[in-house]
């Protein structure tokens, strides 16, 4: 999801359309995305976390920096452009090493 701010669109009406109660299975049916994400955790990660676990914590993070940047870069005084990319790319080492190095 550090990759997905070409799709922060697409998110925010998800997030917009769950926030105001509608159910996930009648947005999407299908996660390709996330199923591939959870096979590859099952195969790779030497993680103490279960795939799930590990997933789960990538799209909360990863979603969760797309979704709220705005106010996470207030809150933490991170107005200036270098100062934030120097934090997201601290924030994706953390996530990746978090779902645990490969095999």
């Amino acid at each position: 999801t550090f990759g997905a701010t070409e799709g922060a669109a697409h998110w925010r009406i998800l997030a917009r359309s769950i926030l105001d109660g509608r159910p996930v299975a009648e947005l999407q049916a299908d996660f390709p995305v996330v199923r591939r994400m959870l096979q590859a955790a099952e195969r790779e990660s030497s993680s103490p976390l279960s795939p799930r676990a590990q997933i789960s914590l990538l799209l909360a993070s990863g979603l969760g920096i797309l979704l709220f940047e705005p106010y996470i870069r207030e809150a933490t005084g991170q107005q200036d452009e270098d100062a934030w990319q120097k934090t997201r790319q601290e924030l994706a080492a953390l996530a990746f090493a978090s779902a645990g190095a490969t095999k």
